[in-house]
């Protein structure tokens, strides 16, 4: 999944990423067409990646987009109240584990993992065991990939879709957006919000108005025709990375950045939200101190900036 030796990407940053994510002169990077040339190279069966890939909003354009995002958000207002009820339940549950006890915690494994996995068995409709493979699947968008690996997640993928039935794929496919985005950016939030605030205590934590730190902070889009926004050239074929989250923009910036934007904005928002709102409210009624211990990120997590761990310190 490598570029191409003759493929360059070029990087753009606010405000012209805002302006070609929206314009109709650039579309969507074609994944699903890279894993046929894959699949044709290698002679592996890439079937059932593709297959789902293709059903992904952020790889779609055009009608057929329009159609898989109603599709897809019909799913999930199938389940709105189930997916509330499992996150508020979660999040009340982990709190009562970890926060009423001396302890330390990763925050991604202990707590973010374990609260979207609650939320995604309800919107997959899958059970419990087929989690893992759909906490896998966003590695199938990683450049660096080995081609057995990819191998690997499509083959256990078939067996979930042959267990399951072709019907849930589409579930499926929901489920795995937000298995990255999700956790990585909660925390990455969270550990931020106890960076900033040393040993202070959980009922004082100040985690702002949204997620502060994204796990996702690009989307590339390819250019149909030889066009220019800004100060920004841009030629036919060229695949453009436009940058939605970084250190150089404002807070205000990277928070009205962190569901994208126009006919692509994120499906996942309103449950992102409800468990941001539902954790912040939560918190503020425990009275134990919180301590950054260590943060490490993952190494070739392309296109998402994913922390391998985000260990913090509870004491009573």
């Amino acid at each position: 999944m490598k570029p191409q030796d003759n493929e360059e990407i070029m990087t753009i940053k606010f405000p012209d990423a805002k302006a070609v994510i929206m314009s109709k002169d650039f579309h969507s990077y074609n994944m699903a067409e890279k894993y046929r040339e894959m699949q044709s190279r290698s002679g592996i069966d890439f079937s059932t990646a593709i297959s789902l890939i293709e059903k992904l909003p952020i790889f779609m354009d055009g009608e057929a987009h329009k159609k898989n995002r109603k599709n897809m958000a019909l799913l999930i207002a199938a389940t709105k109240n189930e997916q509330e009820e499992e996150a508020k339940n979660t999040i009340d549950k982990l709190l009562r584990q970890y926060f009423t006890n001396c302890c330390e915690l990763d925050l991604v494994s202990d707590f973010a993992r374990p609260l979207w996995h609650a939320i995604a068995v309800r919107i997959s409709q899958c059970e419990d065991d087929a989690q893992e493979v759909i906490d896998s699947i966003p590695s199938l968008f990683s450049p660096v990939l080995s081609i057995r690996k990819r191998e690997i997640i499509n083959n256990r993928l078939t067996e979930i879709i042959n267990r399951q039935g072709e019907g849930k794929i589409l579930h499926i496919a929901l489920a795995a957006l937000g298995t990255r985005p999700l956790t990585g950016s909660l925390a990455l939030s969270l550990y931020d919000a106890i960076l900033q605030n040393i040993t202070v205590k959980a009922s004082t934590l100040d985690l702002g108005y949204g997620y502060k730190k994204s796990s996702l902070t690009y989307v590339d889009r390819v250019c149909t025709s030889d066009t220019h926004i800004g100060s920004s050239q841009f030629r036919s074929g060229q695949r453009v990375r436009c940058i939605t989250q970084s250190s150089e923009y404002t807070e205000e910036e990277n928070l009205s950045s962190l569901y994208g934007f126009g006919a692509h904005v994120c499906l996942g928002r309103p449950i992102s939200q409800f468990i941001f709102q539902h954790l912040k409210e939560e918190i503020s009624g425990y009275e134990c101190s919180i301590t950054p211990v260590k943060l490490e990120m993952q190494e070739n997590s392309d296109p998402f900036n994913y922390p391998l761990c985000a260990n913090v310190r509870i004491e009573i």
